[in-house]
């Protein structure tokens, strides 16, 4: 997060600028600068989202997790010298290659987490990737403050920080066991899963565990990985493909990227004074920590209903900033109404689409689509960044108040197409979904049971249960279905 060194940092752009070629750059050339500064950062993020199952295919979770600290390390050291080398280049390069990572990481660490937790503690702990980022926002933010490295010599320093994160994982990632389940299914090694099995979950007896993945390794087999073509033209997955890239563009399109990366010039619309934006800007990066906190709470309330919640709470909050702004020069008190929209818009982020997006996608899927899916809506989000990060600037130069109001428009579409077309996944079976899907994709219902049937078996990565023959023709008959998701079955 480099909002709150901002200023310092375009004024080292400009005096690097006429050092190397005696003369200083215009307003119009820093602020393109700076927007390519913080554009890079999501286009860096295309990259890596595009390279994250390439890299765990060779490496694998763990090692994977590790060999790309190196890219955090090397843009580290990029940004953090630019100062002394007299290089706005480098700090831009390196922007890049920290948005290649963190996509690497956001790709990666979440299917490493996953698969080294026993069923009960992957909700819990899950979420905490989302109180974690909030938690790095605000002390980033933080930490880039005036009084603290947001000075001219200040935030070279600031940036070589970012390694601080990397150098611990390092010294400590040679303890972290692999995943199991990639020793069993992608190295074909059962006995060492097995073993591992035994260290995470503390017991001798894993023989529950190893059988389920034995019967996932014969549904594997009888169902090849769609490619992205086979995805894109496959009626079977058209809804849940279309549905899974609707959520990342509300991720985005909540704004919560737009305020980071430019939170100064919000604040500075909304009338408040310079001199206390730093103390303003503290309650805006805490609310993101507090409200990933607050969503916490999804595993009880339901993932579709966390994220109409969290949508709706941003687009309103929207309307409140942009309403409180517009009326601002004349009633001074407004700015501070602003304000809370501001805040608004960040809390219903980190209570809706900050913990649930990359929960509830892959819940609307079976194994043979599950990956392509998700890499094509990262893909989504990741390009809704980059557009986000250079367009919110001159939102604010053209429309003033009304910057918001492109996002709320989009934000109210896609409420409207979760509310109607995204169902409610939690304590649903997969193949609860894809009969509920069958309606939109116009596929029968029959056929996407003789699909299990000739599987053999249904998937049980996010079910946990078997459907034997009989539930199957059983399902057939409507009084077995609660408005289409909720298959009985017997355990």
């Amino acid at each position: 997060m480099i909002n709150s060194a901002a200023d310092v940092m375009q004024v080292f752009y400009n005096e690097s600028h006429c050092l190397r070629y005696g003369v200083p750059l215009d307003g119009a050339s820093v602020e393109m600068l700076w927007i390519l500064t913080a554009s890079l950062f999501p286009v860096g993020g295309i990259c890596g989202s595009l390279l994250v199952g390439k890299f765990l295919a060779k490496f694998g979770r763990r090692n994977t997790l590790i060999y790309i600290q190196s890219l955090c390390i090397t843009s580290t050291i990029l940004m953090s010298t630019a100062y002394l080398s007299h290089s706005y280049e480098s700090v831009i390069i390196g922007r890049l290659l920290m948005g290649m990572y963190c996509a690497l990481v956001l790709g990666s660490g979440p299917i490493y987490v996953s698969e080294i937790l026993p069923a009960h503690l992957r909700a819990p702990i899950g979420s905490l990737f989302s109180v974690s980022i909030g938690l790095g926002i605000m002390l980033g933010n933080v930490l880039g403050f005036q009084q603290v490295l947001g000075t001219t010599t200040g935030w070279p320093i600031l940036l070589a920080l970012n390694a601080v994160p990397s150098l611990i994982f390092l010294s400590y990632c040679w303890r972290m066991p692999k995943s199991p389940r990639s020793l069993y299914f992608d190295h074909n090694k059962p006995e060492e899963a097995r073993k591992v099995l035994q260290r995470l979950y503390g017991i001798d007896d894993v023989s529950k565990q190893i059988e389920q993945y034995r019967i996932e390794a014969e549904t594997m087999s009888k169902r090849k990985i769609l490619s992205p073509k086979q995805v894109l033209t496959s009626r079977k997955v058209k809804w849940q493909l279309i549905s899974g890239m609707v959520i990342c563009v509300g991720f985005q399109f909540t704004g919560i990227n737009g305020i980071f990366f430019y939170l100064n010039t919000l604040l500075a619309v909304a009338g408040i004074p310079e001199e206390i934006m730093d103390y303003v800007t503290i309650g805006f990066v805490s609310m993101e920590f507090l409200g990933a906190l607050a969503g916490l709470l999804s595993n009880k309330l339901g993932r579709k209903t966390m994220l109409l919640a969290g949508y709706s709470i941003s687009m309103c909050s929207m309307i409140v900033y942009t309403l409180a702004t517009a009326f601002q020069p004349s009633v001074h008190w407004l700015s501070y109404v602003s304000v809370v929209g501001g805040v608004g818009i960040i809390f219903g982020f980190a209570i809706g689409p900050g913990p649930i997006t990359y929960v509830i996608i892959p819940e609307l899927l079976d194994q043979s689509a599950r990956p392509t899916v998700m890499m094509l809506s990262s893909l989504a989000l990741w390009v809704c960044f980059t557009i986000i990060s250079v367009v919110t600037p001159y939102l604010f130069d053209y429309l003033k108040f009304a910057a918001f109001l492109p996002f709320a428009a989009i934000l109210f579409l896609a409420i409207l197409y979760v509310w109607f077309v995204v169902p409610e996944t939690k304590g649903k079976s997969v193949l609860a979904i894809q009969m509920y899907f069958s309606k939109w994709n116009k596929i029968p219902v029959a056929q996407v049971l003789a699909e299990e049937s000739n599987n053999g078996v249904n998937d049980v990565t996010s079910t946990g249960f078997l459907l034997n023959t009989r539930d199957r023709h059983a399902v057939t008959n409507p009084s077995f279905l609660n408005d289409g998701l909720t298959v009985q079955t017997r355990l």
